[in-house]
């Protein structure tokens, strides 16, 4: 089973669209009100794609290279002091260690840059419920890409991965990707889940231990 970080596992995604704003603010003197709203149209994409996305929208061309560079630095820096242990969404420790206990695989995927999500995640303390712990970079990113690295390493099929997420772009990805999507209403509606492909809506984490029963590896 796949899970989606930002949104899903932990409450940080208000406060770093907010953080989002600031910088592009800061640096290209974009008003934090647009980027905003083109962050929200666009989450869910490699922080790169994103980030060039919101600015082609806004100013009409992509980021150059250190314009890049220097959002993304500022962008940790405001988001370092989001990740504290408090943030982690009620019963989700709780739900992966039985999930876990229960032999399935558990893997982590996220669009934030691979270095940066290792480092949250070790900073959080919850490395170990994870086998893998993916982040997005050029060559393998969030959705497909994730999907298929995982079906090679633990010689699993992709219909036998579910995918976890909280937004719509998490839906498509693994709809996309040939895998179950299952959507979580903590920052998107559940009508708005379904019809972006979701095959299964919860409200809480703590619903997926009902769907331990399915005879999987990894669902």
């Amino acid at each position: 089973m796949g899970f989606d970080f930002d949104g899903t596992l932990v409450n940080s995604l208000d406060a770093k669209i907010k953080n989002a704003g600031i910088v592009f603010s800061e640096v290209l003197n974009i008003p934090q009100s647009l980027v905003v709203k083109k962050y929200k149209r666009y989450s869910g994409v490699s922080r790169r794609s994103l980030f060039d996305n919101i600015s082609l929208d806004i100013i009409g061309r992509k980021l150059e290279e250190q314009e890049y560079e220097i959002l993304d630095r500022k962008f940790d820096e405001k988001n370092s002091i989001v990740y504290t242990r408090n943030i982690i969404y009620p019963n989700t420790l709780e739900t992966l260690d039985i999930i876990k206990s229960s032999g399935m695989i558990i893997y982590l995927s996220s669009s934030v840059p691979q270095n940066t999500l290792s480092d949250i995640v070790r900073k959080l303390r919850i490395e170990n419920y994870f086998k893998e712990v993916l982040g997005s970079e050029e060559n393998c990113t969030k959705g497909i890409e994730h999907a298929k690295f995982i079906c090679k390493q633990y010689s699993l099929l992709l219909e036998n991965i579910a995918f976890v997420g909280d937004e719509t772009a998490d839906m498509k990805l693994a709809k996309n990707a040939g895998i179950l999507p299952i959507g979580i209403t903590n920052t998107t509606s559940k009508e708005k889940l379904i019809n972006a492909g979701a095959g299964v809506v919860i409200s809480k984490i703590n619903e997926l231990i009902n769907m331990l029963g399915r005879k999987h590896k990894s669902i």
